[in-house]
């Protein structure tokens, strides 16, 4: 589960494009709007999970994803505490992936990760 700012949708014809390709091809699924977020007051974002399909070649953006489970009573509760992906980030990730599948990028995140902690 991320959080995306409603403004940054509304005034972003590219993330807008993102995010609305990533529902069409049911990589994430939009969960709710308007949602307020627990630690930052005057925006209000839109909740997208992720497939549980994909899930598993998203393992390399622990900490900037939450697990939630949307038949629990709280779970409307949990989104308000998700991470929020900036534009700016979700764009990043668009580009540096065009043109190329998602198993190259990830395995290339993991080679940088790999080098980094080295």
């Amino acid at each position: 589960m991320f959080l995306v700012a409603e403004n940054e949708i509304q005034i972003d014809d590219d993330l807008k494009t993102l995010l609305y390709r990533l529902m069409d091809y049911r990589i994430i699924h939009k969960v709710a709007g308007s949602l307020t977020h627990k630690s930052k007051t005057g925006l209000s974002y839109q909740a997208f999970a992720i497939d549980i399909g994909c899930y598993a070649y998203m393992r390399n953006l622990q900490g900037r994803l939450a697990e939630i489970d949307l038949s629990e009573k709280e779970a409307k509760e949990k989104m308000r505490s998700s991470p929020i992906l900036l534009g700016e980030e979700l764009r990043r990730i668009w580009k540096h992936s065009e043109g190329k599948t998602i198993e190259s990028v990830l395995a290339e995140q993991e080679a940088d990760e790999v080098a980094s902690d080295e």
